[in-house]
């Protein structure tokens, strides 16, 4: 009878360690979670801001358009200021073409952050799963103790 105390206590020293073990790994796991999160946080934030910027330097854009075209009428109409209209417009192709180059740059920036926002999410699901499988092993090392 005593052995059978004292292997029934040893088991049950065993999965009182292995619960508080998957507590902790269960705890830690939590942490990186949360940690995760704010990161995904972040990352949407700086995503926002820089389509904000997308969308200013779009306008910028366009609204250098409009104007070449009527610098363009100008210099039609006014023969006299044709070479101040023209150095103008190329100035502003200039500008234009600066202008897009930082966009197809930040479009690319966007890109690779929403890229880490689904990697983010995916490795958030993982561990989403990890801790429901953890806790779905817990509740059943649970019942057996109980019992």
């Amino acid at each position: 009878n005593q052995s059978v105390i004292a292997e029934h206590l040893a088991v049950r020293q065993q999965l009182e360690s292995v619960v508080l073990q998957h507590k902790h790994d269960l705890s830690s796991k939590d942490k990186a979670i949360c940690a995760q999160e704010a990161e995904l946080l972040l990352l949407q934030a700086e995503s926002t801001e820089q389509k904000k910027e997308i969308a200013s330097k779009a306008g910028l854009i366009a609204e250098l358009e409009r104007r070449q075209q009527e610098l363009r009428a100008e210099a039609d109409d006014v023969v006299s200021e044709l070479a101040l209209k023209d150095g103008r417009i190329d100035e502003l192709e200039s500008s234009q073409d600066q202008l897009e180059t930082q966009v197809a740059q930040q479009q690319a920036a966007v890109a690779t952050l929403d890229a880490t926002v689904l990697e983010l999410t995916s490795v958030r699901a993982q561990l989403e799963q990890a801790v429901a499988r953890y806790q779905g092993e817990n509740a059943s090392q649970a019942s057996v103790i109980a019992e």
